[in-house]
């Protein structure tokens, strides 16, 4: 009875064997008893090259290699890979081996790949291996395989299955089809699918191993612990919690006139900061115009809207400079206007106009920002001068193009002077003004703080109880 059994297995076993040679696969007969007995023929895919959709290469020319990264796995494909499916061939100067490879390691355990090849046209295929390799440089070059495969199914419409003479993961993996083309235009075999398969066990009790971590945790993120079955070499994952930040002691820093107060901390281990205690900004103590903590100065804005006659602005351009009022908040303000008319909507500027601003005691004006209305036409040139006759661009007043559509154009201007009036220049177009907005400083008020009279001669004259006196070779001092 016991010899009958063994026949059995043996006749069983070489059966298996012999399938597998026939389809091309290379099978190691203890890794197929494992297969029967553990696995059960259940598989999951694990990765999947598919080329029958939109995945395409970087390169279309057959001979040559193409990259193109598939759910994280970088492969190179020597083809077109520009086409789909993709399609290994060429011209008779292509013929040989046309390897495919990945260049990132599969970190799936795998134990069989399945090839799928599609139509064929003017080729002959000849041969196809696979090779298991441990490094991307091994997979370029076939080098150092860890397991060969050769005599493998390929030609029209055929799939060749590998099964792996162990698990392996981790791994690059070498595929080598060999092709002989007699053609002066190109001819091809496509490949349609890679398809990487790990053996499901149905009745493996896993004996799990200490673990390792494949992803550390971090103050924020949380991490992966993954334990492997040393029967099987089936994996799983458990979650490895974040570790929170480390803050350190924080530092202070105190409110100013326009930021918060708040005390800073800076986790030790990531340097991400937060902030608490927070206080609020100071504000400004404005005298003369003047903060007297930061030194910044007060600005005044001034909107004037002139979608609408002001009150009194001419309907018809003003073909000399002449001044008009425009009344903002109980205060007049002077403009000075040529060329230049008030329309329903806008102020209506036909070229060469000239827009004067207003000046106002004490201030200096640094900042105009105009809207134009978008009906002015292309290519209008507009710049801020200081003389209302003769354009010379102030800093930041340089001519800058208005366009045809509704638009804020800015000029800040430096260096200007005190009551001082500037100048719109609009040249080369018409634009339609619909408001301005002003922005003045004021500008600092010096204190004297000595006067010092000194005479060279020593000739100062005057009569008794005379208000006049006669002062004669003498210097003055001022000091502020």
């Amino acid at each position: 009875m016991n010899k009958l059994l063994t026949k059995i297995v043996g006749v069983v076993l070489g059966t298996t064997m012999a399938v597998g040679v026939g389809v091309g696969v290379a099978v190691n007969s203890d890794r197929a008893n494992v297969d029967s007995q553990v696995h059960a023929a259940d598989y999951t895919d694990v990765h999947t090259l598919d080329t029958t959709g939109s995945l395409q290469t970087d390169n279309s020319t057959y001979g040559s290699t193409g990259t193109v990264s598939n759910d994280g796995i970088s492969w190179t494909f020597t083809g077109n890979g520009k086409i789909n499916p993709w399609r290994l061939g060429g011209k008779t100067a292509q013929s040989g081996n046309q390897p495919f490879y990945t260049q990132t390691a599969l970190s799936s355990a795998v134990d069989r790949i399945v090839v799928e090849f599609g139509a064929i046209s003017g080729v002959a295929a000849n041969s196809f291996q696979m090779s298991v390799h441990s490094s991307a440089e091994d997979a370029v070059s076939g080098s150092n395989a860890v397991e060969t495969h050769t005599g493998l199914n390929i030609g029209a419409n055929t799939t060749a299955t590998i099964d792996l003479t162990s698990q392996q993961s981790g791994k690059f993996y070498r595929f080598v089809p060999n092709l002989t083309i007699s053609a002066t235009k190109n001819k091809y075999l496509q490949l349609k699918k890679v398809t990487f398969k790990r053996a499901q066990s149905s009745t493996c009790e896993h004996t799990w191993d200490d673990g390792s971590v494949t992803t550390a945790a971090t103050c924020t993120e949380d991490g992966v612990m993954t334990y492997t079955c040393t029967k099987c070499s089936a994996t799983k994952t458990e979650s490895i919690p974040a570790t929170g930040h480390t803050w350190g002691s924080g530092t202070s820093h105190a409110a100013t006139c326009t930021e918060k107060g708040y005390t800073e901390y800076e986790c030790t281990v990531c340097h991400e900061t937060k902030h608490e205690n927070e206080t609020p900004a100071l504000g400004h103590t404005f005298v003369n115009g003047v903060c007297t903590v930061c030194g910044a100065r007060e600005t005044t804005d001034l909107t004037f809207d002139l979608s609408s006659n002001p009150g009194g602005w001419p309907t018809a351009n003003e073909t000399t400079l002449t001044n008009y009022d425009y009344t903002l908040q109980s205060t007049d303000y002077t403009f000075a206007l040529k060329n230049i008319k008030c329309n329903s909507g806008y102020l209506m500027a036909t070229s060469p106009a000239v827009l004067g601003l207003p000046a106002i005691e004490s201030k200096k004006l640094t900042k105009i920002v105009a809207t134009n209305s978008g009906g002015c036409s292309t290519s209008t040139i507009v710049g801020v001068s200081s003389s209302s006759s003769d354009f010379v661009s102030v800093t930041g007043g340089e001519n800058q193009t208005w366009g045809t559509t509704s638009s804020n154009y800015t000029y800040n201007l430096s260096n200007t002077d005190e009551n001082a009036v500037y100048y719109l220049f609009i040249t080369n177009k018409n634009a339609q003004i619909t408001q301005l907005v002003l922005s003045y400083e004021p500008v600092e008020q010096k204190t004297v703080v000595d006067t010092k009279l000194t005479t060279t001669d020593g000739s100062i004259s005057a009569a008794v109880g005379a208000d006049n006196w006669t002062v004669t070779g003498f210097t003055f001092e001022v000091k502020y």
